[in-house]
């Protein structure tokens, strides 16, 4: 049986593909490709596909069923010390019988391959004792398995990543400040340990070690997904709009200091907000704007290089993200863009009624060089 785990990154497109594979549930299994659930509301939304006869719409699915290997990877994530289940992957199972629910699956379908897709897998193979990944090797001993990991070159990750996190209303320091070193630790800046993990639990497992601008430039996660997974998928599957964007860098700065003044939930709001209704504004892209400054950029390429040469030595590729250079610094710092979108900012949240107490706020808010939200520069000499 051949078996293809998406292991991450994170903000690389695996929202959209956990939501082409379950809006694509029936159409795959009927061709011999099974994205298995791992609980009871994923399992009796695949019932009922299977009654109909035809695949169900995604409006008002959950996400344990939408990204039911999230849920997986959570809970295996909290066994092992890393954090509690967010409430919206609610009600999961312990991992044992999550796993169990999977492995009667693939002996009920008997099908030619098996998705599993979470990019909170990246996050398994640096927790202690690593139970995660070894419960998931037995499981999958004897398969064909295929380890499928899309890089993306570190400044934007950590910067989309950072912004992502917003959305929950986590109050953060400045990727400027603090932030960039707190990450360093983790398997969010760890690429190579985290992919180092997989490969020494799935040693005879075929490596494919994807750049995400590459894939963005040629479709998109899901359809290079499609291309180098090494599945037959069939014709007529269903596409997904892109989804589950990140606060824009221009307005990240905002939004940090909504949740330092308006607390988790209200400054939350106010992120997804911005995350959704800012094409309007008129914002330098993501890529234009720097957030890490002129004491953190410039040591990004050495503290990056051993991850990258780990990632080179586990791909054999050793002209991995060659042309990248992460010491130059971006054209428009964050601080000078929220300044300068301020006013029509203003003006768009005036214009929308649910966020009268969040308007009020920001027309009385200013934003400068040096200013300091939640006890930390945004910017350091």
């Amino acid at each position: 049986m051949q078996v293809v785990i998406y292991i991450g990154l994170f903000k690389t497109g695996s929202t959209s593909l956990q939501r082409f594979l379950a809006q694509n549930y029936l159409r795959l299994r009927q061709a011999g490709i099974l994205y298995p659930a791992v609980e009871a509301r994923g399992l009796a939304r695949q019932e009922r596909a299977a009654r109909r006869g035809c695949d169900l719409p995604l409006d008002g699915a959950g996400l344990n069923e939408t990204e039911p290997h999230n849920a997986l990877a959570l809970r295996m994530r909290a066994e092992a010390g890393g954090g509690a289940v967010p409430p919206y992957y609610p009600d999961l199972p312990p991992s044992g019988q999550m796993l169990a629910t999977l492995r009667q699956q693939m002996v009920q379908h008997d099908p030619g391959a098996v998705v599993l897709c979470s990019e909170v897998f990246s996050l398994l193979g640096l927790l202690p004792g690593q139970r995660g990944l070894r419960q998931l090797a037995a499981l999958l001993a004897g398969q064909e398995v295929t380890i499928y990991f899309t890089l993306r070159r570190l400044d934007d990750y950590l910067s989309s990543w950072h912004r992502q996190r917003l959305k929950f209303g986590d109050r953060l320091s400045p990727l400027a400040g603090s932030a960039y070193g707190a990450y360093q630790p983790t398997a969010h800046f760890q690429h190579g340990a985290a992919l180092e993990a997989w490969m020494r639990h799935f040693p005879r497992a075929r490596l494919v070690l994807r750049d995400f601008d590459l894939a963005r430039r040629r479709g998109g996660t899901v359809a290079d997904f499609a291309a180098h997974s090494g599945l037959a998928l069939p014709e007529g599957l269903q596409p997904v709009a892109p989804c589950n964007p990140s606060v824009p860098a221009a307005l990240w700065e905002v939004a940090r200091a909504g949740i330092h003044a308006l607390g988790r939930d209200e400054g939350g709001r106010l992120a997804r907000w911005l995350a959704g209704h800012a094409g309007g504004l008129d914002l330098p892209p993501d890529g234009d704007v720097e957030m890490f400054g002129p004491r953190c950029r410039p040591v990004m390429p050495c503290d990056y290089a051993p991850v990258l040469a780990q990632l080179r030595a586990l791909s054999g590729n050793e002209r991995l993200l060659e042309r990248v250079d992460l010491s130059l610094q971006r054209p428009v710092r964050d601080w000078a863009a929220a300044a300068r979108a301020l006013p029509d900012l203003r003006t768009a949240l005036s214009g929308a009624p649910e966020m009268a107490a969040i308007s009020r706020w920001i027309e009385g808010w200013q934003v400068t060089r040096g200013q300091r939200t939640g006890g930390e520069t945004s910017e350091k000499p």
